[in-house]
Parts: structure tokens; C-alpha cells; sequence
């Protein structure tokens, strides 16, 4: 049997007070409580084990909102390069439908607008296919054909194995757009 020194918990010449004692046992209760609420409802979701839950009928357990603890995952569930031809569907559709008879304007307001349009609706398409932990960013650029060329780059500071970047492209009589995505997953 392990002999305890009782002075640690608050007492005088060796023999523990009962305040001291007791936190010790609620301590010890507190922490034998935590473990087994671990072992027995899974390793990532927390419990409220320092104070005690009031006790609730049925009806109040099923309103209970279980939280779960960061799980530090570094790698995608699912990749987004795996739906590229998903989302250039979606956004050959979206250009086809929208710019198949427009022309372009000299005063470039409408081309503007529609451009930022496409981007938000494209934005809003990819965050509604629930890609957890991906940050989207899109670009659309629309432009007049006058025999001319067009040379975009971008840079960005990224992990190759996760992120990922779509080009699409469109051109009709009197214009082209481009639309550029890069999705980034966010650890």
C-alpha cells in the first residue's frame, strides 16, 4: 500500500485537513469521469465533465448539440481536381446559356457587371457542391475579339497535391471570357 503525505493537501505535521481530501477525491472522481466519457462516446467529441450536466428528460437529450474537437486533418476527404469536369460543365453551361447571343459593348459597363456576376454565381455553384475546408477564388474576364491575343498569368503559394486551378474558356462572334478558378484547401 502507497502512503500518502497529507501535508500536500493543506494539513500540519503529516495529517491532511478534510477540505484537501476532498478536493483530492472530487479531483480524482472528475478525472476517472472524463476518461471513461472518452473511451465510451469517441476520441474527438467533448464532454462537459468539470461541472456535472443537470439532469434532463428525454425530449431536452435529443435538442443537445454535440461539439466536436479540432481533428488536425491535413489531407482532403475528397479532392477537388477529381471534379474538374464537373465544373467545367458548369461553367461551359453558365457561358453558353448567358453569352451565346451577346455582343460585346464599346463602353465595357455591361461586360463589367456580367463579369462580376459569372463570378459570384460561379462562386456560389462550387461552395453549394460542399467542398469542405476549400477556399475558392474565381476570375472571370470578358473581353472584345479584334484579332488580338490575350496572355494571362498568376502566381500563388500552394501545395500541388490539394489545390487545384480550372481554366474554361468561351468565344462567340463578338467576344471571348475567360474564367479562371483556383481552389485552395485551408488546413
Amino acid at each position: 500500500m502507497t502512503s500518502i503525505n497529507f501535508a500536500a493537501f493543506g494539513g500540519i505535521n503529516g495529517v491532511g485537513s478534510i477540505r484537501g481530501l476532498l478536493a483530492t477525491k472530487k479531483f480524482a472522481r472528475t478525472l476517472r469521469l472524463k476518461r471513461d466519457a472518452i473511451h465510451a462516446i469517441g476520441r474527438y467529441q467533448t464532454t462537459n465533465i468539470v461541472e456535472p450536466r443537470p439532469k434532463q428528460d428525454q425530449a431536452d437529450r435529443s435538442t443537445h448539440q454535440i461539439e466536436f474537437e479540432n481533428t488536425f486533418r491535413l489531407e482532403p476527404n475528397v479532392r477537388l481536381a477529381s471534379f474538374r469536369g464537373k465544373v467545367t460543365a458548369m461553367v461551359k453551361a453558365l457561358f453558353d446559356e448567358q453569352l451565346e447571343n451577346v455582343s460585346y459593348s464599346e463602353t465595357g459597363q455591361e461586360t463589367k457587371e456580367m463579369s462580376l456576376e459569372f463570378a459570384d454565381y460561379i462562386k456560389n455553384q462550387l461552395m453549394q457542391m460542399n467542398f469542405p475546408r476549400y477556399k475558392f477564388i474565381v476570375m472571370v474576364t470578358i473581353g472584345q475579339i479584334k484579332n488580338q491575343d490575350i496572355r494571362m498569368s498568376s502566381r500563388c503559394l500552394w501545395e500541388p497535391k490539394f489545390d487545384t486551378q480550372f481554366t474554361i474558356n468561351y468565344k462567340n462572334k463578338s467576344l471571348f471570357a475567360i474564367c479562371v478558378i483556383f481552389g485552395l484547401y485551408h488546413e
